[in-house]
């Protein structure tokens, strides 16, 4: 009886190396060659998609009235809010900004920070007088519509204890005509 079994699981190994080394269900050459392209072409998809990423949303697509909800910067913060609106000037962004009963006229521009190299937008105003700048987050609202929330500090750099805040909302509804000046 020992013999028999000895020579049936010699006959299985035998079996085994000539279909390839392995027990089991095969893998047909077709399937190993989709497996192999799929691992070739893959990183290659991604790639592109991340690129894609990256890039971000054109400037096109920031053009509209925003309602502007904020905060001054500074430990004492004073809270306040107005609108702007963003147009396209060729390929830049401009923006009127109406806010605590003061114009302010600039651009909007991309801009990368942080070692992760994260695309934000930038942009210099004036506020109760005082000179600006702010850096901004994109996000998209959820009927697909930019909204900006942003870190405003003083243009000149100078150290404050606290930034202010800012959010831009896109305006679904009529807000005040701009092009007049401030309302």
């Amino acid at each position: 009886m020992r013999m028999q079994r000895t020579a049936f699981a010699g006959a299985e190994r035998q079996d085994r190396k000539s279909r390839g080394g392995h027990s089991g269900i095969g893998i047909s050459e077709p399937v190993k060659a989709l497996f192999v392209a799929l691992g070739l072409v893959a990183p290659l998809l991604l790639s592109a998609v991340a690129v894609a990423e990256e890039e971000g949303p054109p400037a096109s697509f920031f053009v509209g009235r925003y309602e502007i909800v904020g905060r001054s910067p500074g430990a004492e913060g004073r809270a306040y809010s107005g609108w702007a609106e963003v147009k396209l000037d060729g390929e830049a962004l401009s923006i009127v900004r109406c806010a605590c009963g003061e114009e302010s006229r600039g651009r909007l521009a991309f801009a990368e920070t942080t070692g992760d190299r994260i695309r934000v937008l930038r942009t210099r105003f004036i506020l109760a007088g005082e000179a600006l700048e702010a850096t901004c987050q994109v996000h998209v609202d959820l009927d697909n519509y930019p909204r900006l929330t942003c870190h405003t500090y003083p243009a000149d750099r100078s150290a404050i204890p606290t930034p202010g805040v800012e959010a831009l909302f896109h305006a679904k509804w009529p807000g005040p005509d701009l092009s007049a000046g401030c309302p």
